[in-house]
């Protein structure tokens, strides 16, 4: 199991209709007005007002007591509009869409949000005031087999390290809970939700940590081989997911494929069964040059640099010596910029220099991807 192994996706993008399941599995959200809302930056939104949307989701039995059988739910969400009822549920993964039992985010009172494992009592964390921005919300139940604990990342907070930026208090979770309905919205709220994923596992603090400071940013870049390699062209081109940087003729057997292949961001460097051309023509959609994941950006004063327009970012390497200057960049709604070249490295640090539309710099080092 891992990024890849979500059940339930949600990705709003120009275009969309109805609020629905990437993975093709659950049927479209209902319930609640929604409206598709460009964010600016080609970032959209689903706003949900008046109103639950929910939908059934694969259940997952949630067994107490089994250490590492928790879950992990991830939201890209603004609250415009909060709730009269000052703890109301605005997005989780539950028995039902009430909710009874389950995963879920909602606010404390005004402008403030808490994760909170609903239950015959309930594990509360209150975690931090966020007014109307946009933020990405990762919420695990960790099981401990006993005392049982929601872990929360939240992206614009400056943790340590990959550590959960915050972990509620704990209680015995309970035993045979199904868990089969994803929601978003309440009757008295308005949201904006970006992203909604559902993994039926414990992702690791690092995996938790990626995807909250860059959800679409880790989910879309990690490849992986979901089949057999080196058996036929179609069997390969199936097996391949993800975000893949093919760089040289890939082996001859499935044993050298795999050996050569370790999915995520990291080159391919061995021939997949039939040739390189037909390989690479194959995989279209997933061949890119490596890139730089910088962010989320902020100001001195600690503000997130959101749906920036017109920024240029200088690339050195470590040693000084300059590799490429790339103009017109952006910063998306999270305030993450990417900026790929065909002249960066995978694996590589370099130092950059980034200098904002109105003339404000910054510089830092970062490995591509």
């Amino acid at each position: 199991m891992g990024l890849q192994d979500y059940t339930y996706r949600v990705k709003a993008q120009s275009g969309d209709t109805t609020i629905h399941d990437e993975e093709g599995v659950s049927g479209d959200m209902s319930g609640g007005t929604q409206t598709l809302v460009d964010m600016g930056s080609g970032d959209y939104a689903w706003q949900i007002a008046s109103g639950r949307a929910s939908v059934a989701v694969p259940a997952h039995a949630f067994a107490e007591d089994t250490v590492g059988g928790g879950i992990t739910i991830a939201v890209r969400m603004a609250i415009t509009s909060y709730d009269a009822s000052s703890f109301a549920f605005l997005a989780g993964f539950c028995t039902d869409a009430t909710p009874s039992k389950g995963m879920a985010l909602g606010q404390s009172g005004t402008n403030v949000v808490r994760s909170r494992w609903i239950d015959t009592g309930a594990d509360t964390l209150s975690m931090l005031t966020v007014n109307n921005a946009v933020r990405t919300y990762v919420l695990r139940a960790t099981i401990a087999g006993g005392l049982d604990k929601v872990h929360a990342w939240v992206s614009g907070v400056t943790g340590s390290g990959d550590t959960a930026d915050y972990i509620s208090s704990g209680q015995n979770y309970s035993t045979g809970t199904s868990l089969d309905t994803a929601f978003l919205g309440s009757s008295g709220s308005t949201v904006r939700v970006s992203d909604f994923v559902i993994w039926p596992e414990e992702l690791t603090d690092a995996q938790c940590h990626a995807i909250a400071n860059d959800l679409r940013g880790t989910l879309d870049t990690s490849g992986a081989v979901e089949g057999d390699l080196a058996a036929t062209e179609a069997a390969d081109v199936a097996a391949l997911t993800g975000d893949v940087i093919i760089t040289g003729t890939i082996a001859a057997t499935e044993a050298a494929d795999t050996a050569a292949f370790s999915g995520g961001s990291t080159p391919v460097t061995g021939d997949l069964d039939a040739t390189e051309a037909s390989d690479t023509a194959a995989a279209a959609g997933t061949v890119r040059n490596p890139r730089l994941v910088i962010g989320p950006l902020k100001n001195n004063t600690g503000t997130l640099l959101a749906s920036e327009t017109g920024a240029t970012v200088y690339v050195y390497q470590t040693s000084g010596a300059h590799v490429v200057t790339k103009s017109s960049q952006t910063t998306d709604g999270s305030a993450i910029m990417t900026v790929s070249d065909a002249a960066l490295a995978a694996g590589t640090t370099y130092r950059f220099v980034i200098v904002l539309s109105g003339g404000a710099e910054g510089m830092d080092k970062l490995a591509a991807a």
